[in-house]
C-alpha cells in the first residue's frame, strides 16, 4: 500500500474531527477534501449498523465528482479505492461494504414538497403537517384597501 502523504494540518484535522458535524476551512488546494474524505472512510468503517449513511451534494453528479471520484482514485486512497462503488447519478453507493444513500439538494427539497407529503410509504415528514387555513378576508366598500397615488408615496430623492 502506498502511504498517503498527509500534512501536519491534515493529521491534526483528522485527530480533532470527532464532532457530529465537522467543517474544514482553508485555502484552495490545501488538502481539505482529502482529509475530510479520509475521515468519512474512518467513520463509515465504524458506523453503527442500525442507521443509514447519506452523502448530500448540490446534485448527485456533483457528489460523484467531489466525493466518489476522489474516493475511487487509487493514487489517493490506495486499495481502499476498490472498496468504493458508485455510478454517477445513482441513488446509492457502496463504501466498505455499506450502502450509502446519495442525495442531491433537489432530492432533499422534494422531501417537503406536496407530492412527497402524499406518499403512502408512511407518516408524512414533519414539514408536511397540515397547516390551519388562513381566515378568509372580505372587504366591503367601507373598508376596501385603497391604492396609493404617486403623491401619497415618499420621494426617493435625498433631501437637499
Amino acid at each position: 500500500m502506498t502511504d498517503l502523504p498527509l500534512s501536519e494540518r491534515q493529521i491534526e484535522s483528522l485527530r480533532e474531527s470527532s464532532a457530529r458535524v465537522n467543517i474544514w476551512s482553508g485555502a484552495i488546494r490545501s488538502g481539505k477534501t482529502i482529509a475530510s474524505l479520509l475521515r468519512w472512510l474512518v467513520y463509515v468503517s465504524h458506523a453503527p449498523r442500525g442507521g443509514q449513511l447519506v452523502v448530500v451534494g448540490r446534485t448527485r453528479d456533483s457528489a460523484a465528482r467531489n466525493v466518489f471520484a476522489p474516493l475511487q482514485d487509487p493514487s489517493l486512497f490506495g486499495p481502499l479505492a476498490d472498496q468504493v462503488h458508485y455510478t454517477s447519478g445513482a441513488p446509492t453507493a457502496s463504501i466498505l461494504g455499506r450502502t450509502v444513500y446519495v442525495l442531491g439538494a433537489s432530492d432533499a427539497k422534494a422531501s417537503t414538497s406536496p407530492s412527497a407529503c402524499s406518499s403512502p410509504a408512511g407518516p408524512p415528514h414533519p414539514a408536511c403537517r397540515a397547516r390551519p387555513p388562513e381566515p378568509a378576508r372580505s372587504y366591503s366598500s367601507a373598508n376596501s384597501p385603497t391604492r396609493s397615488t404617486k403623491a401619497d408615496r415618499p420621494s426617493r430623492r435625498p433631501p437637499r
